[in-house]
């Protein structure tokens, strides 16, 4: 029963309903007279702790508002003080207090989403940075190889250009050559012929004796002039190999060769052309031993090359000669 309040008609109100024996007990001690003895006009109580619970009220004049219920006890009393405190302005306190912790909170949580963010924002744009010059250097990669395998295909094609520009280079070579052989052949053929009718006519002669000397019965002699006939045979067979040999290719590759046996056949190829004018070549012979890595046509044709524009040179010179020798070196 509320006995001392700052509301006039709340008094002698009760703080919460009363059960009928009670209440016919309160009216049969005639305490507080005829008092209504019905409950405040407080509803909806919401306990925030033992002693303070939030309320609505209803004060005089029908204005209602939410109220904190402060409740502590009277010490040494049975009574009970209560205390209506507008719930208003704490309200709006906590509220404040609460929007301050919010806030407190929600900045860091807003600044570490930012920076997680601007992280997996710089991630993403290192990723996709990575991932484009990746891109470009696989671009860059693949333009290099094809300007490879197209420069390697230029190379192998002009490679195969030359190997054919080559090998038509040594056929025309050998062309030339063997046409230089068989013009200088022909130049000699003459001289040849007339230096082979003169042993075919002394053989001629030489068996015409013999068969005389066999008709003698002068079996020595006969023998005699057959020896002479076989060493003038040797002669016509070595002038006629010389011109075979000189007009046939031969082969390329350097060999190991006699060079007194070059010379030797050189000097038999040129005879008949320059009869009588051989002698201003003073060649001194090397040794059979003596070889040099060469091809024997083409030596042999150098050799005539370089007798003949000697004895051209002389003619008309008396008493000059050519010196020729060769030595190991």
């Amino acid at each position: 029963v509320v006995l001392i309040t700052s509301v006039p008609s709340w008094r002698f109100l009760t703080t919460e309903p009363l059960s009928r024996p009670v209440l016919a007990e309160i009216r049969a001690s005639q305490q507080f007279g005829d008092a209504p003895l019905v409950p405040l006009p407080i509803t909806r109580p919401q306990a925030l702790s033992s002693d303070v619970a939030l309320v609505h009220a209803i004060t005089p004049g029908g204005s209602d508002a939410e109220y904190l219920r402060l409740s502590t006890a009277v010490p040494s009393t049975p009574w009970r003080l209560d205390y209506l405190v507008p719930a208003e302005a704490p309200i709006a306190a906590a509220q404040r207090e609460m929007r301050l912790l919010a806030l407190g909170l929600l900045v860091p949580l807003l600044a570490l989403a930012a920076y997680l963010l601007w992280r997996r924002q710089s991630a993403q744009m290192r990723i996709t940075a990575e991932q484009a010059a990746r891109a470009e250097l696989e671009r860059r990669v693949v333009e290099r190889t094809q300007d490879l395998s197209l420069a390697r295909d230029r190379l192998q094609a002009e490679i195969a250009d030359h190997r054919s520009t080559e090998a038509r280079l040594q056929v025309m070579q050998q062309d030339l050559v063997q046409a230089n052989r068989l013009a200088t052949l022909g130049q000699v053929a003459a001289g040849v012929a007339h230096e082979i009718n003169q042993p075919v006519a002394t053989i001629r002669a030489y068996a015409d004796n013999a068969r005389v000397f066999l008709e003698r019965k002068q079996s020595a002699s006969a023998e005699e002039n057959l020896g002479a006939i076989a060493a003038l045979t040797e002669r016509i067979g070595a002038i006629t190999e010389e011109l075979k040999a000189f007009a046939r290719k031969g082969r390329t590759a350097a060999e190991p060769v006699e060079l007194r046996s070059v010379i030797e056949g050189a000097v038999v190829l040129l005879r008949s052309r320059f009869a009588g004018r051989l002698d201003a070549l003073a060649i001194k012979l090397p040794p059979s031993a003596l070889k040099v890595m060469g091809n024997r046509l083409r030596l042999e044709q150098v050799l005539i090359n370089l007798f003949q524009n000697a004895l051209e040179a002389l003619d008309g010179r008396d008493g000059a000669r050519v010196e020729v020798s060769a030595a190991e070196t």
